[in-house]
């Protein structure tokens, strides 16, 4: 039987897990990146002190997942039980940042919602995250607890941000069931960091005899009947549909795209006093960066010095895409002392700066995916597309091998 062919144009997470469920499918799957390297954001340094990703340092897991590491020989770690500690900073650290009379307050206010069933949770047309969580919840628990939450996922602006997108419950295909406790539940990561993941998927797609090319400029084929997976940022789509989709190419182009910057900075093992996940920051604390992991207590086998990864930038900070390196490493480290009450100066740092990281998860966002017509035999993959972290951009990548395998059109 002959196999249908369809084109993946992006070679970064979603072009690699699209082209993985085309196969699947039995797809005949050419794959183009324009960069050098396969893995687009994600990538792993091996630094004498311990690993340093570039981007995601772990991925939600799911049966998908689960099932797609084995097919590619990908062993996942479950967190540590110390990654269950997670703080948030108000005048330091904290498990818990709301007072006493807050917290009675919030718990007011969810019974009271509670008792309206769904609709009490439910956002307002057009309402911004900022507003639902006042409404609701009132000032301090939008300031302590909303706001600095939402910056270890969005980075957005709560101001901003539509309640309507980031409440939105993600697909019941990606829980587990009952039956299938034995599976780790929650983050999981590759053994080796996140590029043995790029690697695997990189050597199963090969062995399955996709056509890969590197360096390739991306363009649209020119059969009328051959579906086409656009993988690739919301402004590299823009230029690739310009001529056949204008309409679509400057709605795309008009996405708002966030800078972030990743600083890992190694200690001595004794140095980390705090033990969990990680930490993160109010705007009002005087803290410019959006939070910080602690990962020698997430993953095993990873460091064994103490290493810090601290995340900066997001939509109030967008001054960091042209930063310098010692100006992003010198207002970490004075965040650091303000976090440990001491100045400690690191082992070795190593930085990375994506000046158009994520969308930002605006009304414009959800205005943009409301109105989206994909074109015939054009389909969209990213985490522009309602869903962001990785495993949403799993899941659209398996919706999106199924949708082309039903479809009676092709």
């Amino acid at each position: 039987m002959e196999q249908k062919p369809v084109t993946v144009i992006g070679g970064g997470f979603s072009g690699l897990v699209t082209a993985y469920y085309l196969v699947q499918a039995g797809f005949d799957v050419r794959l183009f990146e324009k960069e050098a390297r396969w893995g687009g954001l994600l990538g792993t340094h091996y630094e004498p002190w311990g690993l340093v990703e570039t981007a995601a340092n772990g991925i939600l897991n799911s049966f998908e997942l689960h099932d797609l590491a084995k097919n590619i020989g990908v062993r996942l770690l479950p967190t540590r039980l110390e990654s269950r500690n997670r703080y948030i900073y108000r005048n330091g650290p904290k498990r818990w940042p709301l007072t006493l009379s807050e917290s009675l307050n919030l718990v007011r206010s969810l019974v009271r919602a509670l008792m309206k069933g769904k609709a009490g949770f439910a956002p307002q047309t057009n309402e911004t995250l900022g507003h639902w969580a006042e409404r609701l919840f009132g000032e301090e628990v939008l300031r302590y607890f909303i706001e600095p939450g939402q910056q270890g996922i969005f980075a957005g602006d709560v101001r901003e941000l539509s309640a309507e997108l980031i409440l939105k419950p993600p697909s019941r295909e990606r829980g587990f069931k009952r039956s299938q406790g034995h599976y780790h539940r929650g983050t999981v990561a590759p053994e080796k960091g996140m590029q043995q993941f790029v690697d695997q998927l990189v050597a199963f797609l090969r062995e399955k005899g996709v056509e890969m090319v590197l360096n390739a400029d991306p363009e649209l084929g020119t059969e009328p009947n051959h579906p086409h997976v656009l993988c690739v940022g919301p402004q590299a789509a823009a230029k690739i549909l310009k001529s056949s989709d204008p309409h679509l190419s400057a709605q795309l182009k008009n996405l708002d795209l966030l800078p972030l910057a990743s600083l890992t900075m190694h200690f001595d093992k004794n140095e980390g006093t705090l033990k969990g996940f990680g930490c993160l920051f109010p705007r009002d604390q005087g803290i410019r960066s959006l939070g910080v992991l602690f990962n020698r207590y997430i993953f095993s086998g990873r460091t064994e010095a103490h290493t810090e990864t601290w995340i900066l930038g997001g939509a109030l900070d967008r001054e960091i895409a042209d930063a310098p390196e010692w100006e992003i490493v010198h207002a970490a480290l004075a965040d650091r002392e303000k976090l440990y009450g001491r100045r400690v100066e690191p082992l070795h740092t190593k930085l990375t700066v994506w000046p158009k990281a994520i969308p930002h998860y605006d009304l414009g966002l959800k205005e943009f995916l409301g109105d989206l017509t994909e074109p015939k035999n054009i389909l969209l993959n990213g985490n522009y597309m309602g869903g962001i972290g990785l495993s949403r951009i799993l899941q659209r990548a398996k919706n999106i091998a199924e949708q082309l395998g039903a479809s009676s059109e092709f």
